[in-house]
C-alpha cells in the first residue's frame, strides 16, 4: 500500500539529490586523480628528493582515506547515511581505487548498496549535467577567491557534500532576501522626502509648541481673554491628542515638545535630524 503523496514526493527529492551528489562526486574524483598524477609527474621531473617527499605525503593521505572509507562496509552506517555522506564515500573510493585495495572494495560496496537502496547506478547516476556543471563552477570560483584572499595556491579539498551544503545555504539566503524584499514592499507607510514616515512627521507637527502658539493667536484674534487662552493652553498641554489617536482610540498622551519653533520648520527638523 502506498504511504501517500508526501512520502512519494520526499522519496523523489532524495533520489534526485542522490543523483546530483553522486555525479558531483564522480567529477571531483576524476579531477583529484588527475591532479595526483600530475603532481607525481612534476615531482619526478624536479628531483628524486621531491618525488620521495610527495610519495610519503600520498602514503599518509591514502592511510587516512582508507580509515575513512571503512564506514561504507558497515550495514548500520548505510541505514542512516545521507546522500551527501554516500557521495563523499564514493568520491574518495573512486579517486583512490587504482592505488588502494580498500578503496577498490569500498567502491564496489557503494555500487551494490546504492543500486539496491536507491535504484541508482553510481557510474551513470543520470543527474542533469547543467546542474552539476553549475554547482562545480560555483564551487571552483569560491575556492579561487578564497585562495586569492589567503595568498596561497588552491588545494582540492572540496567534496560533493560541501558543494551541496554551500548551494543550499546560498539558496536559503536568496530566498530570505526575496522574502524580506516582498515584505518590505507591503504595507509601507508613506515616507517624507527626508526619510521619516509622513505619519510621524504629522504627529510631530501636531504635538508642538508651534501649533499651540498658532492656536493661542487664533483664540486671541477671536476675542478670548488672556486668562481663558492660558487655561485652554494648559489643558492642551495636559491632554493633547493627535486626531489619528482619537480615531484609533489610543489613550496614550504624547509629551509636549518645549520651546517655540518658527512656522514651517518642524517637519524639516524631523526629516533632517536637526
Amino acid at each position: 500500500m502506498s504511504e501517500g503523496p508526501e512520502v512519494d514526493s520526499a522519496s523523489r527529492e532524495i533520489n534526485g539529490m542522490m543523483r546530483v551528489a553522486l555525479q558531483l562526486a564522480s567529477r571531483i574524483a576524476e579531477k583529484m586523480a588527475r591532479n595526483r598524477e600530475r603532481d607525481l609527474e612534476q615531482a619526478r621531473r624536479e628531483s628524486t628528493e621531491r618525488t620521495r617527499e610527495l610519495a610519503q605525503r600520498l602514503e599518509t593521505d591514502r592511510a587516512g582515506i582508507e580509515a575513512y572509507l571503512r564506514a561504507s562496509f558497515d550495514d548500520q552506517w548505510w541505514n542512516r547515511a545521507q546522500p551527501g555522506e554516500i557521495a563523499d564515500q564514493w568520491q574518495h573510493a573512486q579517486a583512490w581505487q587504482e592505488h588502494s585495495h580498500v578503496a577498490a572494495e569500498a567502491a564496489e560496496r557503494i555500487r551494490t548498496e546504492t543500486a539496491k537502496r536507491y535504484g541508482i547506478d553510481v557510474n551513470a547516476p543520470g543527474a542533469d549535467e547543467k546542474i552539476v556543471d553549475s554547482l562545480l563552477r560555483d564551487a571552483e570560483n569560491r575556492q579561487a577567491r578564497a585562495a586569492d584572499e589567503r595568498g596561497r595556491a588552491r588545494s582540492d579539498t572540496m567534496t560533493a557534500s560541501e558543494i551541496l551544503d554551500e548551494a543550499e545555504r546560498v539558496d536559503a539566503e536568496r530566498s530570505d532576501e526575496t522574502e524580506r524584499n516582498e515584505t518590505n514592499g507591503e504595507d509601507v507607510e508613506p515616507q517624507a522626502p527626508g526619510g521619516d514616515s509622513l505619519c510621524s512627521v504629522a504627529e510631530h507637527d501636531y504635538d508642538s509648541a508651534e501649533r499651540r502658539g498658532d492656536d493661542a493667536d487664533q483664540m486671541r484674534a477671536a476675542g478670548l481673554a488672556e486668562e481663558e487662552v492660558a487655561t485652554r493652553m494648559r489643558a492642551d498641554l495636559d491632554q493633547a491628542r493627535h486626531p489619528v489617536e482619537a480615531v484609533t482610540g489610543d489613550g496614550s498622551h504624547p509629551k509636549a515638545r518645549k520651546g517655540r519653533a518658527r512656522r514651517g520648520k518642524s517637519a524639516e527638523r524631523t526629516m533632517t535630524g536637526r
